[in-house]
């Protein structure tokens, strides 16, 4: 918690946020920024876990232009905001938004809203074909910001913020509860026909969400027929696990005949050692989707959301949740 600030220091601050320079982050400034986000969750960010924690991690993905973000410095050089656009590799077409932060006593200033909207504008600049971003959906706030820089909603991750982040400003009874995100997508420059093969339940809703994109893409109104002696022995998969999160990414290069099998053990290792989030990203320009998704819904995976336009094409994204109960009047 932050104590309400006295009139004095009130003042002294706005005073501060008055003089804000905000620029580009540098690799230097990534133990400042570590020590933001300390001020602001404490530890109890888990996203930050693997880079914003580790400042030589995150200074290196700052040199290599994989994390390309804005901050709000101070004039005695105190990092009170940022933001930044994430990338897996320096080619990827599609850019990932997030850590956003304000320092407590900084706040109300409108500092999130402008290191959001300079990221953004750096984002563009960069030459990404997208970017995609996770709004909150326990407070209106990052929602409307959102929807402000041009975003289209592709669908709702279900309790995919983690219990531990403790939000300043959020009742005590709605603490320490997963709640869920909208997954939001900023188109920055058209992208070419293609082919999608949704399994068959989610045509009409990937249809939608891709139009809503301006995205155009042929979906057949059937599943094309399938030869098991036409797929590969083995599956690809990515598989990658955030422990402080409770959460696990599985995405699929390549189906195998071993894909169900594979699925079902994963789901319940993982589940096991209480990760209680599983999020199954599959490739919507593979026929096999069609087939494989439907068959993924039967182990208990259900619609997210779509995240367009990455290095693999667009992606189905469905979920999985473990002895967590999903309480709608919170979103």
């Amino acid at each position: 918690r932050v104590a309400t600030a006295p009139p004095k220091a009130e003042a002294a601050t706005a005073t501060a946020s008055a003089a804000i320079e905000y620029r580009e982050m540098m690799p230097e400034d990534a133990l400042e920024l570590t020590r933001c986000f300390y001020r602001t969750y404490r530890l109890s960010a888990p996203l930050a876990d693997e880079v914003i924690y580790h400042p030589e991690r995150c200074a290196e993905q700052v040199r290599a232009g994989l994390h390309l973000a804005m901050v709000a410095v101070t004039p005695n050089g105190t990092i009170v905001g940022h933001n930044a656009v994430t990338r897996e590799a320096a080619d990827d077409p599609l850019g990932v938004a997030g850590f956003l932060v304000v320092d407590p006593e900084f706040r109300g200033h409108g500092i999130g809203e402008r290191v959001t909207e300079l990221t953004f504008a750096r984002a563009r600049a960069t030459g990404l074909r997208g970017m995609l971003a996770m709004a909150v959906t326990v407070h209106t706030a990052s929602q409307k910001t959102s929807l402000k820089n041009g975003a289209i909603e592709t669908g709702v991750l279900l309790a995919a913020q983690e219990a531990r982040v403790t939000m300043l400003g959020i009742p005590d009874k709605e603490q320490h509860t997963r709640h869920a995100m909208m997954a939001c997508y900023f188109p920055f420059q058209p992208d070419r026909r293609r082919e999608s093969f949704p399994p068959p339940a989610y045509r009409e809703i990937v249809g939608q969400i891709s139009s809503l994109c301006g995205l155009e893409r042929a979906i057949p109104s059937d599943s094309r027929r399938v030869s098991l002696t036409d797929i590969a022995e083995r599956s690809a998969l990515d598989v990658r696990v955030m422990r402080g999160a409770h959460f696990a990414r599985i995405r699929v290069g390549t189906f195998g005949r071993d894909f169900i099998s594979e699925i079902f053990h994963l789901m319940d290792d993982l589940h096991r050692h209480n990760l209680d989030v599983l999020r199954l990203e599959l490739p919507l320009a593979d026929p096999l989707t069609a087939v494989f998704g439907s068959a993924a819904e039967e182990l208990g995976f259900s619609f997210g959301a779509i995240f367009p336009c990455t290095t693999a094409g667009d992606l189905l994204c469905l979920q999985s949740l473990d002895r967590i109960e999903v309480d709608p009047a919170l979103i």
